[in-house]
């Protein structure tokens, strides 16, 4: 939805689209969604759009997307904001929520023990779904903290801010132990993930405020 208008509009021959992060095809981004770049290469048009076309130009990609995808403030960038959100995007944090199905029903005092875990050091081997494709090696990332909430018998959503690159359905049901620990692991009972959102993409000045 989004190159195609693009390039239509400079007269390019490529776009490369990238942004800040990416998640599986089933996880959506909620909240006010995670900047990205296209860079247009070999393009026949040069001078940079008025904000009027910009305007336009974002309002056909919206009404083209029909609710699937949405875009806001598209502007020009310069070379050097790319590198930086490249450089950058291994250091973000993100938050989620998670709905998950629990293979018993966990107390009210093991949520709140849950709950009161901060910067929960974790060791990630490749996971079974991508080491079609990925290098087999262990990824430190680290849980900052979770908040979870019964939903009903055996089933609870958990709200998490986690390190940028962290496999998070893993996180949850352990894949046959090559995440550890797991929320499985820490409540000592098996647990799935039915649903998976991105809440936002944490930006540095928002990393020491922690959501109510």
């Amino acid at each position: 939805f989004i190159m195609p208008r693009l390039k239509a509009f400079f007269k390019a021959q490529v776009a490369v689209f990238s942004s800040t992060g990416r998640e599986d095809v089933d996880v959506r981004m909620l909240g006010s969604g995670r900047p990205f770049v296209v860079e247009l290469l070999h393009a026949k048009r040069l001078t940079a759009p008025l904000s009027a076309e910009l305007a336009e130009i974002e309002n056909e990609i919206n009404k083209g997307a029909r609710g699937l995808v949405r875009i806001n403030s598209l502007a020009t960038t310069t070379a050097a904001c790319v590198m930086s959100q490249r450089k950058q995007a291994s250091e973000k944090r993100k938050r989620y929520r998670c709905v998950i199905a629990l293979s018993r029903d966990a107390s009210d005092h093991e949520l709140e023990r849950l709950n009161e875990k901060k910067d929960v050091a974790l060791q990630q081997l490749t996971p079974v779904r991508v080491l079609h494709r990925r290098p087999r090696l262990v990824r430190k990332r680290a849980v900052f903290y979770m908040k979870a909430y019964r939903l009903s018998r055996n089933f609870i959503q958990l709200d998490l801010e986690a390190q940028s690159g962290t496999y998070i359905k893993e996180f949850v049901h352990g894949d046959f132990g090559r995440t550890r620990p797991s929320l499985g692991e820490l409540l000592q009972c098996g647990a799935d993930i039915v649903q998976l959102d991105v809440l936002e993409v944490v930006e540095e000045q928002q990393q020491q405020q922690q959501p109510s």
